[in-house]
């Protein structure tokens, strides 16, 4: 993966697992001398040996992927939401404020000339005859 993941992550993802097991093989020797030396006891041994083993991660490109991917999906819904709000801002506010400036009574008889205009009168004489 060298080039690619250097190009589109910045590292080197073959190599950064290297040295995470490097690390981690360390570690478990650093633990282990704790314990003989004496500066840890039995389960101080345990409970750093059990937070070694939880924070390994065995696949170190995946989630270099996964993040990347999760961070690649933030930016389009931002990007979405931004798109969202100034075309809302753009068309929505003027459309209110023309819409909302004209009185209740205008749209009463608005809709009442619509509804003879498309033939309501007619039909609601042949319904109550």
């Amino acid at each position: 993966m060298g080039l690619f993941s250097r190009i589109f992550y910045g590292v080197d993802l073959d190599e950064e697992q290297r040295r995470q097991d490097d690390l981690y093989a360390k570690l478990a020797e650093l633990n282990r001398k704790a314990l003989e030396d004496g500066k840890y006891t039995p389960e101080e041994f345990r409970t750093a040996e059990q937070n070694r083993v939880d924070s390994y991660i065995p696949d170190v490109g995946g989630e270099v992927e996964r993040a990347f991917d999760e961070g690649l999906q933030e930016g389009i819904d931002n990007e979405q939401r931004i798109l969202k709000g100034t075309v809302n801002t753009l068309v929505g506010a003027p459309l209110r404020a023309v819409l909302g400036g004209i009185p209740g009574w205008v749209w009463i008889v608005a809709a009442a000339g619509l509804f003879f205009w498309i033939g309501g009168f007619k039909m609601l004489r042949g319904k109550l005859a």
